[in-house]
């Protein structure tokens, strides 16, 4: 753990990158909150001697305020006190009990339990939450419609919320995915009636084989679990984040008017300069997007007000916006930070974000 005492209000600070910012929010419900640094895991910004190689989005906290963060390119879980000291490492590579061979998700569930999802493996697994030994584990099954587990996003008293996304009829076709509750053998008990456009993929014919590759400027699905154990659900494209009970009741949604910037003819040639052939001209064909994405990712705090990274215009952008909205889509925050930081978890006092996809920043949430 590494502590940083000192912080710069009301703008960037480019000497130290991890030290920012004042959130300088418009309207009349507005309130003025600070990100404060605490200390850093893991990389050269930590010293409790870990190194991670691919984080990904692999951060969850629990109750207790204990921070697990798991690692993509040698399949672990590393979990620390609310300080940031080392309490011990959960799993291996492998595809035993206990083991990850493609680590997709991490939560911390009802009564501080730890579970897991592997895409590859299709199984949940669940880690007791004082000896972090696993306490039992379950290979998740198709749907009724023969769609596959593609996702994991919390455990209720429910059951365990899992994205099922639909089988390909050929690369280019439209697909969707769809939140389910499974229960503990894996087979889905209830559906919540939520669906979004899966990820789109274009085929690309080559001189030797076909190939996949994500459609250029695309939209992606996210889903949260948020306090009382709403779900959250958006599509990258516009601000439009749904919110619904476990069991399928709408509570509305939470929008806003921010767009993406347009696509330029600068922006497609960036993007196909590492095609060779005609691959970059099957690429320009393929497109259907005008615009970038409006938004990136979002978290959910314990109050229920959505923290979204929006997309910025330049994408070598050095800097990124967020916007803080209630549950009234009303913006109760704004804020600026490197873009090499994204917010991965926020609780009540505390905002948890990777830098560079290689070390974990802790910030302390001050509100005025």
């Amino acid at each position: 753990m590494k502590s940083l005492n000192f912080i710069l209000v009301g703008c960037l600070f480019t000497i130290a990158p991890l030290s920012i910012t004042e959130i300088q929010p418009p309207g009349d419900h507005a309130a003025e909150i600070e990100l404060r640094q605490l200390f850093a895991i893991g990389g050269d910004t930590g010293t409790d001697g870990v190194f991670f190689g691919n984080i990904g989005s692999l951060v969850t906290i629990d109750d207790a305020g204990r921070i697990f963060v798991g690692e993509k390119q040698s399949p672990k879980i590393y979990a620390f006190t609310d300080e940031g000291d080392l309490i011990s490492e959960i799993g291996k590579e492998g595809e035993a009990p206990g083991e990850f061979k493609s680590l997709q998700a991490i939560h911390a569930g009802p009564g501080d339990t730890l579970y897991t999802f592997d895409s590859l493996l299709r199984r949940i697994s669940a880690f007791a939450p004082g000896s972090l030994e696993l306490a039992y584990a379950f290979t998740v099954s198709n749907d009724s419609m023969g769609n596959y587990p593609f996702g994991f996003f919390g455990a209720t008293d429910s059951g365990f919320l899992v994205v099922f996304e639909e089988s390909s009829q050929g690369t280019d076709s439209v697909r969707s995915v769809h939140a389910k509750i499974v229960d503990w053998e894996g087979g889905v008990v209830q559906n919540t009636s939520l669906s979004l456009p899966a990820i789109e993929w274009i085929t690309l014919k080559g001189p030797i084989r076909e190939m996949g590759t994500h459609m250029p400027f695309g939209r992606y699905p996210i889903f949260r679990l948020g306090p009382a154990e709403q779900i959250f659900a958006g599509s990258t494209g516009s601000i439009d984040i749904a919110i619904m009970t476990a069991n399928g009741m709408s509570r509305g949604h939470i929008t806003h008017p921010y767009r993406g910037a347009p696509v330029t003819s600068r922006d497609i040639e960036e993007y196909v300069k590492n095609y060779w052939g005609d691959l970059p001209n099957q690429i320009r064909r393929a497109m259907r997007y005008e615009s970038r994405p409006a938004y990136s990712t979002f978290q959910v705090d314990e109050k229920g007000r959505t923290w979204v990274r929006l997309t910025s215009e330049d994408a070598e952008a050095e800097t990124s916006r967020w916007l803080v909205l209630d549950a009234e889509s009303r913006v109760v925050g704004e804020l600026t930070l490197p873009s090499s930081i994204i917010i991965e978890a926020v609780t009540s006092e505390r905002a948890y974000a990777t830098m560079d996809n290689f070390s974990v920043v802790v910030y302390q949430i001050d509100e005025t």
